[in-house]
């Protein structure tokens, strides 16, 4: 019988590499020079390494390795050339990112269940970052300052692979499985696997 070991995680959600790309690219000064800074984000490489050193061992052992929570960080698999065309902010398209805290969990044998089933980033972003809200939402910013980003996953490792994937939220385009009421300043990814040798 196969082992299962799932792990959930939180990465810190500063400091923001999305809303500092987001504010430069609106004074015009987003740079390739800041663009690698941000890319490599120091917490975000910690958390990685983290994630990273926790499930390695498992793997080794042949375990079926699920890993599932809020990165507090965009994709390298969805900001690519290809989606380069996406209004990821108010102003326009945004550029593309090597995102180097996702690529170590890639390198590591973590297997993005989302984009693994909806290799299509463009036609499927997958943005889990933020539903809609009215622009007056008291103790938020208004929500055309808001960026669309997928920075919720879940990732599959060993003899545990995606079989499909889907984001869940509040009505429209933006989830896969519509919920009338949605309280969450989160979308939900939700994921079948398939375990076993």
């Amino acid at each position: 019988m196969t082992e299962l070991v799932v792990f959930g995680t939180h990465w810190s959600p500063s400091p923001d590499p999305i809303e500092r790309a987001r504010l430069a690219s609106k004074q015009g000064a987003l740079t390739p020079e800041l663009l690698d800074q941000l890319a490599a984000s120091p917490p975000a490489l910690a958390a990685a390494e983290a994630t990273r050193r926790a499930v390695e061992p498992w793997l080794r052992k042949g375990a079926a390795v699920i890993v599932a929570g809020d990165l507090n960080h965009p994709s390298h698999l969805d900001w690519t050339a290809r989606a380069t065309s996406l209004r990821r902010w108010q102003g326009g398209a945004t550029p593309a990112i090597d995102w180097k805290a996702t690529r170590l969990l890639a390198q590591a044998g973590l297997v993005d269940a989302y984009r693994a089933t909806h290799p299509d980033e463009v036609r499927f972003p997958g943005d889990t970052w933020t539903p809609a809200y009215p622009e007056s939402t008291p103790s938020r910013r208004p929500y055309s300052e808001q960026y669309a980003v997928r920075i919720d996953y879940i990732f599959t490792g060993g003899p545990c692979r995606p079989v499909d994937a889907w984001v869940v939220g509040e009505t429209g385009a933006a989830a896969e499985i519509p919920r009338k009421i949605w309280i969450s300043d989160h979308r939900a990814v939700l994921a079948e696997v398939e375990v076993g040798e």
